[in-house]
């Protein structure tokens, strides 16, 4: 394992990115020496720079890989009518692309029958320049698509796609996310709704962008749903560019039944909302994706909290996305604000941004460091609770944990909810981090060199992701942390030892 980290280093590969490859995909890095040299040489020679991100991704397929496997699926995708070029440059996008090269001819059988449907839907997109890899993908995660006639289904429909702006990977996203163009009709469906698009949206560009939101909007119930309701809209009095953002940003709230949209919008006019406000569109999204039963659930809820009505509706005139949260996360916000943090229902009623906000993965641990710290004399200036809670991660990091982490014991601790005392991401993988290397002693035991930045999170990330119990081997952890530790303060690696230090961990 560590001579692979060597070899990656003098490949050129970023240490950031090998520290990060080790985390993730412990398997891989743990093969045999002779195995990483020559997949490493292979992506090489296919012109890869192992400066790039996805070299690290194409040694995770090419070193899985024997070289019979190899060659077997390079002839697969020739006889599908890829070009070695075509196959190599599709592979330098992507290299997951050759990892299912063979599955995809054994899912699909394609011997003679059925090649030639394939080849001539697969030659039909491609001269629509949609890239190989795509049209494969297509074809695998829609098959029913070599069902369909090219010269009299499939060509119509992308000329007319091509005619209003949309090409390249748009089109390809419109038949993977809905398929029922394939059955839709030309003329009775999917013109029509262009027209509509273009008389509502104005502009080929922003019918482009509608489509690419929700490819729907072209097989949608355009007589029953979408243009009634848009013509509703626009008579209660919603300004008309409203709607036309409306439509591209949200079209399955649009696509709704007619009866559905005239309910959501009668409600909101009886709780006193102004069609004209930029807020009314708002609080149609929210109501119309709510049933009758878990809107008043949700108003008893309320006022089993101790709100009142009037309260309750100005805070969904302010934000109407407060009242868009499940029920559970309603009781124990209103538990959190008001019974631990002491805010009155006046304060949530004025904000209810508050009500967005995650408890558990964010306000109460932000609550236990302002407390931890409030405790050690360290807030100044009046700051309220309220404020830190709604700062960026970012800030909040920067301001209140590691300005303080080497200050306050337990800190660390705390901003990540953890009960135990484990003072480093080192001891939370069970690993005594003070270690020597070359003539200097390093000792990341404190948090000033508590693999700063991305280190911290990179770590952090390995500890949730394997949890201490499912880790990797004891010495694989050590060997990189005490890697990044030199690296990050030496700009070296300290002569650390480059021989695998657990031969059982090596395949």
């Amino acid at each position: 394992m560590a001579s692979w980290v060597i070899t990656c280093a003098r490949e050129g590969v970023p240490f950031d990115g090998v520290a990060e490859f080790l985390i993730r995909d412990a398997i891989t890095v743990q093969h045999k020496h002779n195995n990483m040299v020559n997949a490493v040489n292979d992506l090489k020679n296919l012109g890869f720079d192992p400066k790039a991100p996805v070299f690290l991704e194409a040694v995770r397929v090419r070193i899985h890989m024997s070289e019979s496997i190899w060659k077997e699926k390079i002839e697969v995708m020739k006889s599908l009518g890829w070009s070695e070029e075509e196959i190599f440059s599709a592979f330098k996008r992507d290299p997951i692309f050759l990892k299912s090269a063979l599955e995809f001819s054994r899912d699909f059988h394609l011997h003679e029958n059925n090649l030639q449907s394939f080849q001539s839907v697969f030659r039909c997109f491609q001269s629509y320049n949609i890239p190989s890899i795509r049209i494969t993908k297509l074809i695998k995660r829609r098959p029913q698509i070599l069902n369909y006639n090219v010269e009299d289904n499939l060509k119509p429909k992308l000329q007319l796609l091509v005619q209003n702006g949309i090409v390249g990977h748009h089109m390809y996203k419109v038949f993977v996310s809905n398929p029922i163009i394939l059955n839709a009709d030309l003329d009775s469906q999917i013109k029509p709704c262009f027209q509509f698009l273009k008389s509502v949206l104005g502009s080929n560009r922003n019918v482009v962008e509608a489509i690419n939101r929700s490819s729907h909007l072209l097989t949608c119930d355009l007589k029953g749903c979408l243009q009634p309701n848009i013509d509703f809209l626009i008579r209660e009095g919603v300004p008309f560019d409203g709607v036309a953002e409306f439509l591209i940003r949200d079209a399955i709230t649009v696509q709704h039944k007619h009866n559905n949209m005239v309910n959501a919008v009668n409600d909101l006019k009886n709780l006193g909302f102004d069609p004209k406000a930029p807020v009314f569109l708002e609080a149609v999204r929210v109501r119309i994706h709510m049933s009758e039963s878990i809107w008043k659930e949700k108003i008893e809820v309320m006022k089993s909290l101790g709100w009142s009505e009037e309260e309750i509706f100005s805070a969904f005139k302010r934000d109407p996305i407060f009242l868009k949260s499940p029920v559970e996360k309603i009781r124990v916000a209103t538990d959190f604000f008001v019974n631990t943090l002491k805010l009155g229902r006046q304060i949530l009623s004025e904000d209810p941004e508050f009500f967005t906000l995650k408890i558990d993965k964010s306000c109460r641990r932000r609550h236990d460091v302002f407390k931890l710290l409030e405790s050690e004399k360290l807030i100044e200036g009046g700051v309220k609770i309220e404020e830190v809670l709604k700062m960026r991660d970012k800030e909040f990091l920067v301001k209140y944990v590691k300005k303080y982490v080497d200050k306050v014991p337990g800190l660390w601790e705390t901003f990540n909810g953890r009960k135990q005392q484990q003072s480093l991401p080192g001891d939370v993988l069970g690993l005594n981090l003070e270690v020597e290397c070359g003539n200097k002693g390093v000792n990341i035991s404190n948090g000033e060199k508590q693999l700063v930045e991305s280190r911290e999170i990179i770590i952090d990330g390995l500890v949730k992701k394997h949890p201490p119990d499912h880790a990797l081997p004891k010495q694989l952890k050590l060997f990189l942390m005490t890697k990044l530790c030199c690296m990050q303060n030496f700009g070296t690696d300290c002569g650390v030892d480059n021989e695998p230090m657990d031969a059982t961990s090596q395949k």
